[in-house]
């Protein structure tokens, strides 16, 4: 037996289910409380009045005429229950049969979106607990391993996000119609009272005139018993509004229940929603919420906790779903420039600007990283962003586009994009899921230490030869491009702070202490990188000392030029080309000086016990540093003059001698 949604009119308290059909006095009053429930139907079917009313105003509406006749009728009707003193019995039945409509109406709304299902089962009124308790054995949907919860928990996700929102809407209009009986019921019997408190007050007032006539001017007093009888009289109307409000939360407290219990029938299949999906069924379940509550006048404790709980599923779900293709990412990463398109640069630009939190859709970044694979780089996508200009100077037709943040143009591989892109959607999981935010916090910084710890392995421990990406070496340049992506990473991680800062409350803000450890790593790292540059040349020139220089007689030298020189020459300027291509000036002058400090110290212990017998030899020498740091100074927008002066210096005390 199905409610029949479409004739609001049928939907009455009293007749839903199996309603008993003998001539009880229960009979009675099911029929007096389907009265109550026509008075409902209709007081939510009454059209709002505007400015456009028609002219003739003073004429009454049909409806508005049957409201005003059924709720003359039902004050008679409830007069007659207190006269009878049969309120109680006739709350207390139409509480269990409100309680039952509810359940009902949930079930019913989940009956019409499973494709196949048992009617017996289903209809089964022995599996609901009038206490729908979450997890218990005889729950309102009753056993965990029932064909009905099965069939729950295998519903298609548009089925029952659909499902979902019918039970919002049709359990809101039942609730919505106990509160208006509530509101009836209240204001009829605080209306008793006041009546009944006047005509004792008139009583009196009749009563004194009568018995002390000679003295007009006495004024009135209630008798002792009239007194308590009033109050008698005013504590079984109170006690009346409070059985029915006790009806309106049992109502309120039974809806909660009973979403969240089929919310939780599917936990684990409702944490694998894509991010769009989620966003729906957390919009709809907050405007419930937010309804029940208008209602209620309480919190809706029971559902927030559920819903609260299902997003951390989601988020724990999407968390590791991430970083399970990071880690793959990174193990087939060739560290090599990825290409960053228009788009994905139109989302660092908003991170970069402050926008993060401005309304965006969801699904925009968490369809981005359900689709990103390990795919060594990205596909090339020959439209620029309009406000690209610096970086097509820098980018010809054929070359990766760098991605840019505050300007500045960062060269980087595509592990590290794809962990960019997993913390924006973490950012925009805080922004439509507030109470998750902490969560995000240490998400992110997880993520973030991953991408830090196994980049390291992977190149400055050289673990990317033996990885899936089967490096044949590790090179100056795969060392470079590390060396950006890590600055794109500090880069980004005040703007994704500040983002984080905005959604916090102010005893959850020192959880972004986190965010700045991590950002010591990241710079530790990335001097680390620049210190490896350092450590390349350091021990090219001393295997260049051992193999060459010791073995080589100035004296009778007759080659053009000393093997031990041009192979430094050439180190250097070599790596200066791969530094220069991929690496900003002010980082590249800074490894530059570096190297050229090692040079002024390593060259001249080298030559420490070089002694030619011949000033041709010695000549040699001073012809061999002058060509050098002749080179070094030729080197495009490095400064090497520390170097030359130091270095022409230290020999020419040393090999020039008086003749």
């Amino acid at each position: 037996m199905a409610i029949q949604w479409e004739d609001p009119q049928s939907q009455k308290i009293g007749t839903i289910g199996n309603t008993p059909s003998s001539n009880t006095s229960g009979d009675i009053l099911y029929e007096e409380l389907d009265g109550l429930a026509d008075f409902t139907h209709a007081s939510l079917s009454v059209p709002i009045t505007t400015a456009n009313a028609t002219a003739n105003a003073n004429a009454p509406d049909s409806t508005t005429t049957q409201k005003l006749t059924m709720e003359g009728s039902l004050k008679q009707l409830l007069q007659s229950l207190i006269l009878t003193e049969r309120t109680q019995s006739a709350l207390n039945m139409y509480k269990h049969r409100l309680l039952d409509a509810i359940k009902l109406i949930v079930r019913t709304c989940v009956m019409e979106y499973l494709t196949h299902f048992d009617p017996s089962v289903a209809y089964d009124d022995n599996s609901f607990d009038t206490s729908m308790g979450g997890s218990g054995g005889d729950s309102a949907y009753g056993s965990a391993e029932t064909p009905f919860a099965q069939k729950v928990r295998e519903m298609k996700a548009d089925n029952f996000l659909s499902c979902l929102s019918m039970c919002f809407e049709h359990v809101m209009v039942s609730v919505q119609k106990a509160n208006l009986f509530h509101q009836f019921i209240e204001t009829h019997l605080n209306a008793n009272i006041g009546t009944f408190e006047a005509s004792i007050a008139e009583s009196a007032e009749v009563n004194n005139k009568t018995d002390h006539s000679a003295e007009a001017n006495t004024p009135s007093t209630v008798s002792p018993e009239a007194r308590i009888h009033t109050e008698e009289y005013k504590q079984v109307q109170l006690n009346m509004i409070s059985m029915s409000k006790t009806c309106l939360t049992a109502a309120c407290d039974l809806a909660q229940r009973s979403i969240s219990q089929l919310i939780n029938l599917r936990k684990d299949a409702n944490a694998k929603l894509n991010p769009e999906k989620m966003k729906f069924m957390w919009e709809i379940s907050l405007d419930f919420v937010l309804s029940l509550e208008a209602v209620s006048g309480t919190t809706a404790y029971i559902i927030r906790q559920c819903l609260q709980a299902q997003t951390k599923s989601f988020l724990d779900y999407l968390h590791e779903t991430c970083k399970g293709k990071l880690v793959v990412t990174l193990d087939n990463e060739r560290w090599v420039q990825c290409d960053v398109s228009a788009e994905r640069q139109v989302q660092i630009d908003r991170l970069s600007s402050g926008k993060a939190f401005l309304p965006q859709a969801l699904h925009a970044q968490g369809a981005s990283v359900t689709k990103s694979t390990s795919n060594a780089s990205m596909s090339t996508n020959p439209a620029a962003s309009a406000g690209a200009t610096e970086v097509k100077k820098l980018a010809k037709d054929k070359e990766s586009r760098p991605v840019t943040v505050d300007h500045v143009p960062f060269k980087v591989v595509w592990s590290v994009m794809l962990l960019v892109e997993v913390i924006q959607t973490y950012l925009d999981v805080a922004l439509h899921f507030a109470p998750v935010t902490t969560d995000v916090i240490n998400k992110s910084v997880e993520m973030l230490r991953l991408f830090d710890h196994r980049s390291r392995q992977l190149v400055l421990g050289a673990q990317a030869i033996q990885s899936a990406a089967r490096l044949k070496s590790i090179s100056v340049k795969h060392l470079a491009l590390t060396g950006q992506s890590l600055s794109l990473l500090l880069a980004l991680l005040p703007h994704i702070r500040a983002a984080l800062l905005a959604q916090l409350p102010a005893k959850h803000q020192l959880l972004l202490t986190e965010l700045d450890r991590v950002s010591h790593d990241l710079l530790e790292h990335h001097n680390q990188i620049v210190a490896k540059f350092v450590a390349i040349i350091s021990d090219h020139v001393d295997n260049l000392a051992v193999s060459t220089l010791k073995m080589l007689d100035w004296d009778h030298f007759q080659g053009l030029r000393c093997e031990y020189f041009e192979e430094v020459q050439k180190a250097v300027i070599n790596i200066h080309r791969v530094l220069q291509t991929t690496l900003p000036q002010s980082q590249v002058q800074d490894v530059f000086s570096r190297i050229f400090a090692l040079l002024n110290r390593k060259i001249p212990a080298h030559f420490e016990e070089i002694n030619p017998n011949t000033q041709t030899g010695r000549q040699r020498i001073l012809d061999e540093i002058t060509h050098l740091v002749t080179a070094f100074s030729r080197i495009k927008q490095i400064d090497a003059s520390a170097l030359t002066d130091s270095l022409e210096e230290t020999f020419r005390k040393r090999y020039m001698r008086d003749r």
